[in-house]
């Protein structure tokens, strides 16, 4: 079988149905192994599912070098980094994982999300991390709780969307 959001071959699937290479609940994606390329292609493309998601908390979220927008319906990132600009908006339902690791005294907290297109780029592990990335932001401690609040929010919207995956 192979795993839609690592392209991992897994020779041995367990009884849990997770990737044991990057840890996706696999539900319904794992196809067995086609000789066809451009079919194997379209099959581990994701589908458009329908999820109902809870309203959003709608605003404007400013941290250290631009703000995210939170909108009915998506997530939009505008970054502003060393002379260069850049504006990334991800629809709810295309989240693929959210990782949030809030401000201490002399380090910056940090929200960084990932849609199905950027599956293979690793999730941030430390503020470090998200200086580059257009769809994550950096914040000072002062900021830790309203960006928990965007975190749960869009955490809540990942958690939707993987098990609408495994039901399908």
């Amino acid at each position: 079988m192979i795993c839609p959001y690592c392209d991992s071959l897994i020779r041995d699937l367990s009884d849990n149905r997770v990737c044991p290479y990057c840890g996706a609940a696999l539900g319904m994606y794992c196809k067995p192994e086609v000789s066809n390329q451009k079919n194997d292609q379209q099959e581990l493309s994701p589908r458009k599912i329908e999820v109902s998601f809870p309203d959003p908390p709608i605003g404007t979220y400013k941290d250290a070098a631009g703000y995210l927008e939170i909108g009915k319906d998506s997530v939009t990132f505008y970054r502003k980094q060393f002379f260069k600009g850049s504006k990334r908006t991800i629809q709810f339902q295309d989240i693929y994982a959210v990782s949030y690791k809030p401000g201490v005294t002399l380090n910056s907290g940090f929200l960084c999300v990932r849609e199905w297109k950027d599956r293979n780029i690793p999730l941030a592990q430390r503020s470090a991390d998200v200086a580059f990335d257009e769809t994550s932001v950096y914040f000072a401690k002062s900021k830790n709780a309203m960006f928990e609040q965007v975190y749960n929010y869009l955490k809540q919207c990942e958690t939707l969307i993987r098990s609408t995956e495994i039901e399908g």
